[in-house]
């Protein structure tokens, strides 16, 4: 069975409609007819909501909305029983937004990009599943200590979100992946405690003392801290990959 997008003829078995087929304004309402649908890209759209017809996607596991112009999500996203990946930029200071996508059950890896998110909020610790979260804005000023309680999270990103201070409460995330880039992070001591890590990235922040803290990650594999000013760099240290100039 076929169905017709914009001129486009599509077979409704297809698990995966590929993104820059057009450029929509609004997910159209025949993607309804895709009940089998496991994989929706529209990124690079400028799609600026996700409707409430979302909801009959009922087999729906990755939604990618990245690079679109989302303002506004319909509370019956979280109706969607097996979305597991949800990449999405948000365009419009709505700390809603967020709320409700921590309402997703299921999902594992989830990706935000936004000007506008000024507090990553109590309600992330609904997201007891996620196994990874990549966050982006500039305008972050709270992080929220119910973070640090998802007790499944492998990979954590906070890049480029004027983050100050690494909280105490990592040591409890059995991180194995930790991304920090493009903040105004001086101390890194409250790492040490996390000797799972694998990869750090850690350049473009306000960093001047590592050695205390890297000497004791055990597996640690890939550490980045270029574009800091580190004046205690042990010189016996040997890693697989180390980008410091």
């Amino acid at each position: 069975m076929y169905i017709t997008i914009f001129g486009v003829k599509l077979s409704t078995a297809t698990l995966k409609i590929c993104s820059h087929f057009t450029s929509i304004k609004k997910i159209p309402e025949q993607i309804t007819h895709f009940v089998h649908l496991k994989i929706l890209d529209l990124s690079y759209n400028p799609i600026s909501e996700i409707p409430e017809n979302i909801k009959f996607l009922v087999k729906l596991e990755e939604l990618n909305l990245s690079n679109t112009n989302i303002n506004k999500i319909s509370p019956f996203i979280s109706l969607l029983p097996n979305l597991s990946i949800l990449n999405l930029d948000i365009t419009e200071t709505n700390d809603e937004n967020l709320k409700i996508i921590c309402t997703i059950k299921k999902l594992k890896i989830l990706t935000i990009t936004t000007q506008y998110i000024t507090e990553i909020p109590d309600d992330i610790k609904q997201l007891i599943g996620i196994e990874e979260f990549y966050f982006r804005s500039k305008r972050l000023e709270k992080i929220s200590n119910n973070l640090y309680c998802l007790s499944n999270l492998k990979k954590l990103c906070i890049i480029d979100s004027n983050m100050d201070k690494i909280s105490d409460d990592v040591k409890n995330l059995g991180l194995e992946y930790l991304d920090l880039c493009g903040n105004n992070i001086e101390n890194i001591d409250p790492l040490a405690s996390n000797t799972r890590l694998i990869n750090l990235y850690l350049s473009g922040n306000k960093i001047k003392y590592v050695a205390q803290c890297i000497t004791g990650l055990i597996n640690l594999e890939v550490l980045w801290i270029d574009g800091n000013d580190i004046i205690d760099f042990p010189t016996n240290f040997k890693i697989k990959e180390l980008k410091i100039k």
